[in-house]
Order: structure tokens, then sequence, then C-alpha cells
């Protein structure tokens, strides 16, 4: 015979007071067995999992042949020791590690609550997509993360907020630029010729960037041409344009969501084809 039922029939024949001290008895011993389960499950349940994670990289790229400080963001980063970029020699040093508040409105997940500074000379022999990984505590690695490398770049020079203060600029180029504070609006001016295809692209979101970008080229009234948000990979703006008479044009970038900061760095291509109008 069950324990159990044992007990049960004995309180049953001992009457209502033997009942009361045994139905404690049942209870404390249903209570400890609950407990022994509890501290078991918690014997067993998982370890927080230490490895590193990077979520974003700040700025979203790097430039072949220069010298490049990142800020690469992400989770358990701050015990960082190394970082590489994957299939290559090249040394990435640590300048520092350590966390740091979500960027904006974002949780730790979207962009990272912790963080590893870092600089290098980038060789002149790398592919256009890199990957880079950081090892962290007990040794353990990241996922590789992608980053696009540019052959050059020129830097955007503040303040071109409009047409009047607009950054001029040349086609072909690469420019890394920031879109610094909330409603900040970038502005380059350019000149095509009569038959150019213009594509501007943006590189940002691809990258993990909270950076929501929209494109938009006017002629040189400020007539609207064409405008485009999400045309690129992600959420970064991707634009063509049909040159049908020379002249200058003004090329802005904006966030959609007129939001911005340190992390809305971007790099923005400009290329050119020419061809005779059909």
């Amino acid at each position: 015979m069950k324990l159990f039922h044992w007990l049960f029939l004995q309180s049953v024949g001992q009457g209502s007071g033997r009942s009361v001290i045994v139905c404690a008895l049942l209870m404390g011993g249903l209570s400890g067995l609950t407990s022994s389960a509890t501290a078991a499950d918690k014997k067993d349940g998982k370890k927080k999992d230490t490895a590193p994670v990077i979520v974003t990289v700040v700025p979203p790229g790097i430039v072949v042949g220069a010298k490049n400080s990142l800020i690469v963001r992400g989770l358990n980063l701050e015990d960082a020791d190394r970082i590489e970029i994957v299939d290559s020699k090249l040394e990435l040093k640590i300048g520092r590690t350590g966390t740091t508040k979500p960027y904006s409105k974002y949780e730790a997940k979207e962009m990272g609550d912790t963080y590893v500074a870092v600089d290098f000379e980038s060789g002149n022999e790398l592919p256009s997509m890199i990957e880079i990984r950081v090892r962290g505590k007990d040794e353990k690695w990241s996922k590789p993360f992608g980053l696009p490398a540019f052959e050059n770049s020129v830097p955007e020079k503040e303040s071109n907020g409009g047409f009047p203060k607009a950054q001029s600029t040349r086609v072909p180029s690469i420019i890394l630029g920031e879109i610094k504070e909330r409603f900040d609006v970038d502005v380059f001016r350019i000149a095509l010729e009569k038959g150019d295809k213009l594509t501007a692209e943006v590189f940002a979101n691809r990258c993990k960037s909270p950076f929501d970008s929209q494109l938009t080229l006017f002629d040189y009234d400020g007539n609207t041409l064409v405008v485009d948000d999400d045309s690129g990979e992600g959420r970064d703006a991707r634009l063509e344009y049909r040159c049908e008479k020379s002249g200058k044009f003004y090329l802005s970038l904006v966030d959609v969501n007129d939001l911005g900061g340190y992390a809305h760095k971007y790099f923005l291509r400009l290329s050119k084809t020419s061809a005779q109008l059909q």
C-alpha cells in the first residue's frame, strides 16, 4: 500500500485531530518535494550564453588602404581580447572595450549593450566584402559579420543642410558621412552630362545600422526628379536617373524617421555611365 493511502486511512480512523496532523505532514512532504524539484530545475537550468555577438558596426564599412576606426557593438563584447578580419593577416588593435547604453529607442539585441573600439591600417589587397569576428570570454568567437570594403572615400562636410550650402561632389565618388542629429539633411551638388546614367546607393542598414535612408534628386531649380527609400539592400536607398539635359543637380539624403546620431554613419556611392538617349 502506498504511503499516501495508508496515511489517509489512518487519519480517517483517528478523527479530525489526527487528520489535521496528517494533512500537515502530507503538505509538508509535498512542499519539500516541490522545493527539491525547483532546486533541481535551477541546477539543471542552462547557463547564460557568454559567446560574443556582433550586432552592428559604426561606420558600416571600411576604406581599403587607409586608417580605419570602428566601433563594434553587440552582446558580450566587454571581455573581448581579439578581433580579426577572417582570412586576412591584418592585425586589428583593440583600443578599448566596455558596456554602453542601448542606442536611442533600440533594445540591446538590436543595437548591442557592449562594444569594442578598434583601429587599424588596412592593406591594399582586400575583397569588396570582408568579414570580421571577435573573441570574447572563455575564448569563444562570434559569428563572422560582413562589411563592405571601399577603394577610397571623401568625407562629408558640414554644414551642407540645404541647396545654398550643398557640398560640391564629383561623380564617381564614395562619401563617408553622418546624419548627426534629428532632422539633419545632407545635400550634395553634382554635375551630369546629357546621356549620363547616375546611380546613387547608400550603404548602412545592410550592416544593421539604424539609419533608414531616403535619397532625393533635384534639378538645379529645385524640382524633384527621383525619390527612393528602400531599393537597395535592407532599408538602404538606391536610385537611378538618366540625364536628359546637361547641368547641375542636387542630391539630398535624410533618415525617413527624422532620426540621427553617431550610429547614423553611412557610405554613399555615386557612379555614372554615359550612353546615348534612346
